[in-house]
């Protein structure tokens, strides 16, 4: 008779437990969100995107204070399968892939972990192909035109981006050849350098493909 009763209230426990655990939400967590390659035209470009420092790709992603680390995975255009590139902790937001090859595509995304060591389902993937830089950047002054070199590949446009040593920006142009005169759309923020001021500059090739491109080194001047 004991054993009897001991059944029933066991199997009555069992039964409420069962029920709540059907009635408990199910904490599912959020996807972390990789940044998408940004328009070439922006002064802030955080994204998956070229960077004027070396021959690498910057990739940037949202913080996420539900995760404790985050898993970025990679991929080559020639790869079969994405294997893991590096761990990072809650407070990274971005990283320099170095370890590329020019005019190959690379795929990635990432995975967060929370406290409890729960992964979550991957973000979306993105990707980027990192074509040669524009070199041997010079300017002509006074006249103020700018001039590089490009190697045999052909792009559709080249972005100057021309900046002062406050960084403020003062002037951008998109165009099709590999020299330019300063202002010679009329859109500059002044229309003349000033003499005796520092000014710096490099050229973003835009690539042919989606997600191509590069930017060149920083070249300084100073205005005579």
């Amino acid at each position: 008779m004991k054993k009897f009763i001991f059944i029933i209230i066991f199997s009555t426990l069992y039964l409420v437990n069962c029920e709540k655990n059907l009635n408990s939400p199910i904490i599912e967590l959020a996807k972390p969100v990789l940044l998408s390659t940004p328009a070439d035209t922006l002064i802030n470009e955080a994204g998956i995107d070229a960077i004027p420092e070396k021959d690498a790709i910057e990739i940037n992603w949202l913080l996420n204070p539900e995760f404790h680390t985050f898993q970025l995975y990679r991929k080559a255009s020639k790869d079969s399968v994405f294997k893991l590139l590096s761990e990072f902790t809650q407070k990274d937001s971005n990283y320099v892939d170095e370890d590329i090859l020019l005019n190959e595509r690379y795929y990635y995304f990432l995975i967060g972990i929370d406290q409890q060591n729960r992964k979550s389902e991957p973000s979306d993937t993105l990707d980027y192909q990192l074509v040669e830089k524009a070199f041997n950047l010079f300017t002509s002054l006074p006249q103020v035109i700018f001039h590089w070199q490009i190697s045999n590949f052909f792009y559709d446009s080249y972005i100057i981006k021309l900046f002062d040593d406050n960084q403020q920006l003062i002037w951008m142009k998109q165009i099709d050849s590999p020299h330019q005169p300063f202002n010679s759309d009329s859109t500059a923020k002044i229309s003349k350098l000033v003499s005796g001021k520092r000014y710096k500059w490099r050229v973003d090739i835009v690539g042919t493909e989606i997600h191509s491109g590069s930017e060149s080194d920083w070249k300084f001047f100073l205005m005579p």
